[in-house]
């Protein structure tokens, strides 16, 4: 994975105008640094399928282009935007998912399932400094019926883990001590 600005045209090997450049690959192969030698040659190659770039820089009146190689490549929401933090996650954040599948049984105890999509899911508490409390409540109650990207945690462990598309359902700001204030957030994704 690298990300690195174009230097001049001259030099390098995109277009003319070119700003930033970012490429990554979206496969995630096992460790290199795992010790279990079987596992980095026969493990099976995953897809991400979340992923989150951070770092990428602000530019007025820019045009983003994004192109996608591969086999099989396919892209269910592509969405960019400003980047707000709200408060730091604390531990015991809670991820899982809603099924939308169905399971029916019937009088003689044969059950039918039928698998459908499903959304994922967190609640997580966040820890805000009172100086925060203002800016987040105003921002999140104009969030309320947007979608939007949400991520419980950018360190590199738990970051993909995390992110949810969707919707915060529940919020509450606890107003503590003079230390600063709780929220807790509740987010449904979107299928």
């Amino acid at each position: 994975m690298s990300a690195s600005p174009s230097a001049s045209a001259s030099a390098s090997p995109y277009p003319v105008g070119v700003l930033w450049h970012y490429e990554t690959d979206l496969i995630s192969a096992p460790d290199e640094n795992d010790n279990d030698w079987y596992q980095y040659f026969f493990a099976s190659l995953e897809n991400l399928e979340d992923f989150i770039l951070l770092d990428m820089p602000t530019y007025t009146n820019a045009i983003l282009k994004v192109t996608l190689t591969g086999t099989s490549v396919e892209v269910g929401t592509f969405a960019f935007g400003k980047s707000v933090f709200i408060g730091d996650t604390q531990w015991g954040l809670q991820l899982g998912i809603t099924d939308y599948s169905t399971k029916e049984t019937d009088e003689f105890g044969v059950t039918s399932i039928v698998e459908r999509v499903f959304a994922d899911r967190m609640d997580c508490d966040l820890f805000l400094e009172h100086s925060l409390v203002r800016m987040v409540k105003k921002l999140l109650a104009s969030v309320r019926a947007t979608p939007c990207i949400w991520m419980g945690s950018e360190t590199s462990t738990f970051s993909e883990l995390t992110i949810v598309y969707g919707f915060y359902k529940n919020f509450d700001i606890v107003l503590q001590d003079y230390g600063g204030s709780i929220c807790s957030l509740e987010v449904e994704g979107l299928t």
